[in-house]
């Protein structure tokens, strides 16, 4: 009679995704669970398509202490990754990619409508670029890879500051979501913005009138959901919904705040004052 051991090896199949992503902020997240761990969180808009206007995906990593090498050099570079003037570019690798579906509030202009966020595991990174210097290669022989990575890195350009919006109650919702008014990131992309690289919506858009596409840029945010503001003479999200189960919730509050936006305990939502003036000037 032979007897099964527990020792025996379990079949386990893996699912890992590879690609470019430029690194946009990096934070300590302290569960509101009780005994539960502080862990490292790296926000990241990974790279897809025509490198000379990919489309982004924002994905919030969770890096696992195992990663001490990995983590050691993030740290290093952490100012790096939050300063909105300097681009960092790598080759991420991550596994376990869940998505978190949510519902905007019934106070919402978009009320209703479902909204996701996309969360993973960081498992491995094979090249970091901080600014314009190459800071690790895992396989610096690699021809091809050093090729890719120059192309995207050459032609990608990472949303800077100032960028986020207070839109028809925009909540992090991925840049995957694939309609025109839901992705205001992909139609303008070229533009000064204010929190594209935390939202999925940015929270301010800046035109200008001399470009020569203004109409059409004023009528498409407008289409989005923005506001104008007087006061700061662009265009804003009117409000926004924030969760605090969001890994870089208090990233994002931060940003929120600073962009004046205050928290309505009523609609459970950050709000953006626009005062009477405000409202009557328009832009062009």
């Amino acid at each position: 009679m032979t007897t099964q051991t527990n020792s025996q090896k379990k079949a386990y199949l893996n699912l890992h995704t590879e690609g470019m992503a430029y690194l946009n902020n990096i934070e300590t997240v302290t569960p509101n669970k009780q005994g539960a761990k502080s862990f490292l969180s790296l926000s990241v808009a990974l790279l897809e398509g025509d490198p000379e206007k990919p489309t982004k995906t924002y994905v919030s990593l969770v890096i696992p202490e195992a990663l001490d090498d990995v983590t050691a050099l993030l740290v290093k570079h952490r100012e790096a990754i939050a300063d909105r003037d300097t681009k960092v570019f790598a080759n991420i690798k991550f596994a376990n990619l869940r998505h978190k579906p949510f519902v905007y509030g019934e106070n919402s202009q978009r009320a209703g409508e479902l909204g996701v966020n996309l969360n993973a595991k960081l498992i491995g990174l094979k090249y970091l670029k901080v600014g314009d210097q190459v800071v690790y290669n895992s396989n610096e022989n690699d021809d091809q890879r050093a090729t890719d990575t120059a192309t995207h890195e050459t032609t990608a350009v990472r949303t800077t500051a100032p960028q986020s919006s207070p839109a028809p109650s925009v909540t992090q919702s991925t840049q995957s979501e694939s309609s025109t008014k839901a992705s205001p990131n992909n139609l303008f992309s070229e533009l000064e913005t204010v929190g594209a690289d935390l939202f999925t919506m940015p929270l301010q858009i800046t035109l200008s009138k001399d470009d020569p596409q203004f109409a059409a840029r004023k009528e498409g945010v407008k289409a989005a959901g923005y506001h104008w503001n007087s006061e700061k003479f662009t265009w804003m999200l009117p409000e926004v919904e924030l969760s605090q189960d969001d890994p870089a919730f208090e990233s994002k509050k931060s940003l929120l705040k600073k962009m004046d936006y205050r928290f309505n305990r009523d609609s459970k939502t950050w709000r953006v004052a626009f005062s009477q003036r405000g409202n009557r000037q328009r832009q062009g």
